[in-house]
């Protein structure tokens, strides 16, 4: 899970919010005004607006077709779903809420899930706060008051790498009880998702082998360039210092692929990318040239 920026809301959302005739003013109508339950309303009423094709498409671009919990890039094989943050039928935690019905369309609470994360043996309608009591019921209600136990990606006021952690082998580990239960709840800790992870992971660590043992035949040859007994193999080692260099920079730029925010599993990529680089530190030469060409913030 990485933190996601999505743009303005489409325009799409915002008319038909802003319309009192609307799906929002709506259903605000029936369930607050009128005091109706879902059970009234099941046959005469359901969300549209959320599905429409312009927020689905905009949601796929902002979430770079992945999902915004486990990070698979599920749409080879697989459709992805509108997700509420908020649910808007029903809270798992509370049988007698009825659900943020007023979020339904609401542009914060949407994200974009594949259906395993979202299904109702993880995700699904699950929303549990740190205090109970300090649930919202309506929409006259102050979300500030909540403090939910699941992290948000969109959340700006959060970073997702102070609640969770990846191991050199894949394995997410949380930092936080916002971590833990976001990993229980989005099923974060699955057999084939960590299996995937870990093939991630491993393939990582190899590339870091193969830049270690490349720069080490670099500086072997570089030394053989000012050995004046070899003046005569001059010729000969200067393609193979380029060789090298040309593979550390291909290498280099694997990485910078795998932290790309369009790639699978970007935030276990950039957290393992730290820990190898960092790994790496009592080799001051090596260690600054991958600081200075990999794309990422590595202290």
């Amino acid at each position: 899970m990485i933190n996601i920026t999505k743009r303005a809301e489409p325009g799409y959302l915002t008319k038909q919010n802003s319309d009192a005739k609307g799906e929002r003013a709506k259903i605000v109508k029936y369930m607050e005004k009128d005091n109706r339950t879902w059970d009234d309303l099941k046959n005469v009423f359901s969300f549209k607006v959320y599905s429409n094709e312009t927020v689905k498409n905009q949601l796929k671009i902002d979430f770079y077709s992945k999902c915004a919990f486990c990070e698979s890039l599920f749409m080879r094989n697989s459709y992805g779903e509108v997700e509420h943050w908020r649910p808007k039928k029903g809270v798992t935690e509370n049988p007698k809420h009825k659900g943020y019905y007023w979020l339904a369309s609401d542009w914060d609470n949407l994200l974009w899930a594949c259906r395993i994360c979202n299904s109702t043996k993880y995700k699904g309608t699950h929303f549990p706060l740190k205090d109970k009591t300090k649930r919202s019921y309506k929409s006259t209600h102050k979300l500030s008051e909540e403090d939910p136990m699941l992290l948000n990606p969109c959340n700006p006021n959060i970073k997702i790498e102070d609640h969770l952690y990846y191991k050199p082998n894949g394995m997410i580990v949380d930092k936080t009880s916002k971590g833990k239960t976001s990993i229980k709840l989005y099923g974060l800790m699955r057999a084939d998702l960590q299996a995937e992870r870990q093939r991630h992971a491993l393939e990582l660590s190899r590339i870091f082998d193969q830049i270690c043992i490349a720069y080490e035949d670099l500086i072997f040859y570089m030394e053989c360039q000012t050995q004046k007994q070899l003046v005569g193999y001059i010729k000969k080692i200067s393609p193979r210092i380029d060789k090298k260099k040309s593979l550390i920079d291909g290498l280099i730029k694997q990485i910078n692929e795998r932290i790309a925010n369009d790639k699978e599993f970007v935030g276990m990529n950039r957290q393992l990318v730290k820990f190898h680089v960092n790994k790496l530190s009592s080799n001051k030469s090596l260690s600054k040239l991958l600081k200075t060409k990999i794309k990422l913030k590595i202290r």
